[in-house]
Formats: C-alpha cells, sequence, structure tokens
C-alpha cells in the first residue's frame, strides 16, 4: 500500500505556493471500485481566452504536468478529438490512456461566454495497452473556463472521475487533492500568462473548437510496441 501511495506524496510534495484565488477542493469515493472523484476551482489571474489555449495545447506542449512525457491528437472530428498518452511517475509502472475530447461550449471570439472541454477514456483498433504499461481503468471528467467581468480574469474548474489502477488508500487521494489539484490549476494560470505575454493565444472558430491544433500520425515506434 505504502508504495503506491509513495508516488503520488513524493509527487506532491513540492507544489509551489499557490497565486490562485478563491480555490475550493474535494475529494470523494464513488460508488465505482477504487474510484475517486477529484474536483478543484479558483479564479485565476489570466484571461478566459489565455486558460482556454494552454488547456487545449495542453497535448501539444506538454507543459501543464510533469508527468506527461508522450501525446499526439491523432484525430479530429468536428468538436471531438482522440489523443493517445503516455505519463510516468516515479516507482510506478507508466500510464497510457487512448481518450475521446469533446468541446460541448466554446467562448466566443471576444473570449467571454463558457469555455468546457470533456474527455473520457475510449477504445481504439491497433492501439491496446502498451508493453509494461498500466491502462487506468477509470479516467474523465471536464475543464470549465468561464470570462469574468473585465476579461482579465476567469474562474476555472477541474473535475475528474479516476481509478488509476490498483490500490489508493483514500487518505492519499484526499491529500493529494488538496495539495496537487490546485497547483494544476496554479499551473494553467502560469502557462496561460505566458501565453497571453506571447499575445498568440488561439481565437474560436464558430464549428471548429480545435482550429490551430495539429492532427499528428502516432509514431512507428508507439503504434509498434502495443499489444493488438
Amino acid at each position: 500500500m505504502l508504495r503506491r501511495a509513495l508516488p503520488v506524496l513524493l509527487l506532491l510534495a513540492s507544489a509551489p505556493a499557490l497565486a490562485i484565488s478563491e480555490v475550493r477542493v474535494s475529494a470523494q469515493e464513488t460508488n465505482r471500485p477504487n474510484t475517486f472523484a477529484l474536483e478543484a476551482s479558483a479564479t485565476i489571474e489570466a484571461s478566459a481566452l489565455a486558460a482556454r489555449h494552454a488547456i487545449l495545447r495542453q497535448c501539444q506542449d506538454k507543459n501543464m504536468s510533469r508527468s506527461l512525457q508522450y501525446c499526439r491528437m491523432f484525430r479530429k472530428d468536428g468538436n471531438r478529438t482522440w489523443n493517445y498518452s503516455i505519463s510516468k511517475y516515479p516507482l510506478l509502472s507508466p500510464r497510457d490512456v487512448v481518450l475521446e475530447r469533446v468541446i460541448p461550449t466554446d467562448l466566443d471570439e471576444a473570449g467571454t461566454g463558457t469555455f468546457r472541454m470533456e474527455w473520457k477514456l475510449t477504445q481504439e483498433p491497433g492501439l491496446g495497452v502498451r508493453a509494461g504499461h498500466v491502462r487506468p481503468p477509470v479516467y474523465e471528467g471536464f475543464w470549465i473556463v468561464e470570462a469574468l467581468p473585465g476579461g482579465k480574469r476567469s474562474r476555472a474548474t477541474y473535475r475528474a472521475a479516476l481509478n488509476p489502477g490498483g490500490y489508493i488508500p483514500v487518505f492519499v487521494m484526499q491529500w493529494a487533492t488538496r495539495h496537487g489539484i490546485p497547483a494544476t490549476l496554479e499551473k494553467l494560470e502560469e502557462v496561460a500568462q505566458e501565453k497571453e505575454k506571447q499575445g498568440k493565444l488561439m481565437i474560436p472558430v464558430k464549428d471548429d473548437p480545435w482550429a490551430g491544433l495539429e492532427i499528428l500520425p502516432l509514431e512507428n515506434t508507439i503504434t509498434g510496441e502495443m499489444k493488438k
């Protein structure tokens, strides 16, 4: 049990002091085995457009998570995309996932309104679990970014249902949520502010919310190591 809990604690022990405000966090067990509902929200010092940009490009830029090692968005259809990613953690086997993502609501071109991106695990022919990796039984959730008056701040909410594979004690998940999930929101603020300073934000396009993102084939080294 301690072997599975230790990596979570190691990852989160160095979380930076929070710059975000009005933070709310929670972690609850669900009726699914070893599955937790995690939620956090905060007001961030960045526009909704900048926060949207950071969230949409987290697969391409890999700057929102220290654990994300590989990520490719390999298909797009309307407001849906599919991506494959690999994350690595201390003392644990790497995790790999195939996700279907959808944007049911988006900001307007001026950056007002509400952006929502949902994701869930999915199956993809030829993308079985990679050798030596673990595929989480449950991983689904959403990001919501709401523009606030004045245009310089936004309200961000992250919610996920997660079973990372293996048994993790409730107290570890609660501790991780209190410390790690707010750190994710702070990282969102940091990346969003950086993108805003660069002045190259993706502008929402009606009927094509993923406009501006690259669709890339999976590398042969990845697909060649999959269990069929």
